[in-house]
């Protein structure tokens, strides 16, 4: 199952103390077996040097159980 995009966000990053207003960005969704994952990319634009096709980019990844059974996150590949 592709996940789908479902919703635009208006991200704020903070790196090192200091918050970086990002790109609007896709916010990303996945539901299997009742298990519910999101991934918010944010593209850093005061980070990034385009022009040298340098992009920094960030993520927040949210995981959420909705199944009545508990579950571990064992391993992840990004």
């Amino acid at each position: 199952m592709r996940p789908s995009i479902v919703a635009m966000a208006q991200a704020i990053v903070t790196v090192d103390n200091h918050a970086i207003e990002a790109y609007n960005t896709p916010m990303y969704e996945s539901i299997t077996h009742n298990i519910r994952i999101t991934v918010e990319p944010a593209y850093l634009d005061e980070q990034s040097r385009p022009d040298v096709n340098y992009d920094v980019w960030a993520y927040t990844i949210g995981i959420e159980n909705h199944s009545s059974e508990p579950v571990t996150l064992k391993t992840r590949y990004w």
